[in-house]
């Protein structure tokens, strides 16, 4: 087992190493800190344990949990964003997991070696999940207030959702027994797992700004914008934008950037001197904040001006 599951890594390894220069660090630069941080801090714990040193090493335990808790520990923020990303955000299966879960206790006399396995191994890697993600504010969505499938802990938590979801078919099961005729029963389990399984098909579909029905029609409207700015640029232009990097690249070469870091100007100034065809991406710009932009790019030597106004938000210029 052993063998194959180190065969089957090695090329995730190699990858790596081709790609951050390092077969475990990542993309990451925070994470890369905090691995180690946690190499460096282990190995000392060790020496001075040995060294009987346990007052030391315990404040080396205190600097490994500040630094595996890189996003802070904040239980209060934690069970907070359980409740927006769990129990609002999936009702439909968190009620259920809750109640499954309460059932679950009081049939602790008929536990088995495996249901007691399940739980401790479903509250740990919960526990885990929960307060180290959750004590962080995390925000993909523009709007902070927004809680919506497509925020960062969504994915985070999706081991939490898949073991709760045990828990909620023993409450349905539970419910269903309280109609005690055998083909009551099975009727009921199958309507609950049917309504379960229609709730959750909307919500994928429609549900959120980020359901299948929201991305299909944004999808189309970026493909209109990425065919009109492609038919607008210049094959071997480059492309200065914020948000639409992955929209463009590679028929355009991309710079993720704005016009507020002189170091990145003084690079635009460069290009734009030895004849690339270069472009802004953005925001559409009313003309007072268009003439206060190019004002202060004038001390750098450049200025943007509008080419076409791509959608309703969007708008191309031609850097000069």
């Amino acid at each position: 087992f052993l063998g194959f599951l180190s065969l089957a890594v090695l090329p995730a390894f190699y990858w790596n190493h081709l790609l951050y220069g390092s077969f475990w660090m990542g993309g990451y630069p925070e994470m890369n800190t905090s691995i180690a941080a946690i190499t460096k801090t282990g190995g000392e714990i060790v020496k001075t344990a040995t060294a009987a040193r346990f007052s030391h090493a315990l404040g080396l335990l205190k600097k490994m949990r500040d630094t595996i808790f890189y996003f802070g520990f904040s239980p209060r923020q934690s069970l907070k964003m359980a409740y927006y990303y769990f129990f609002k955000l999936f009702y439909w299966i968190a009620w259920p997991a809750a109640l499954g879960l309460l059932i679950f206790f009081l049939k602790i006399r008929i536990w088995k070696k495996r249901h007691i396995i399940y739980l401790l191994s479903f509250l740990l890697l919960s526990s885990v999940l929960l307060f180290y993600y959750g004590s962080w504010g995390f925000h993909d969505n523009p709007d902070p207030k927004s809680f919506t499938i497509g925020n960062s802990y969504t994915r985070y938590w999706l081991p939490i959702y898949l073991g709760a979801l045990p828990f909620a078919a023993l409450a349905i099961r539970h419910a269903a027994k309280l109609l005690r005729k055998r083909y009551l029963v099975y009727g009921a389990e199958a309507a609950l797992v049917l309504l379960i399984s229609l709730i959750s098909i909307k919500f994928v579909l429609a549900g959120s700004e980020e359901g299948l029905i929201n991305s299909y029609d944004k999808q189309m409207i970026a493909r209109a914008e990425e065919r009109k700015v492609l038919s607008l640029t210049e094959k071997d232009s480059i492309i200065i934008t914020q948000y639409h990097d992955k929209l463009f690249f590679p028929e355009r070469k991309v710079i993720v950037g704005l016009f507020n870091d002189k170091n990145m100007d003084a690079q635009y100034v460069r290009l734009v001197r030895l004849g690339v065809p270069l472009y802004y991406y953005n925001f559409d710009l009313p003309e007072k904040s268009l003439d206060y932009l190019n004002h202060k790019l004038k001390e750098e030597g450049i200025g943007i001006e509008k080419v076409a106004k791509i959608s309703k938000a969007f708008s191309l210029y031609k850097v000069k």
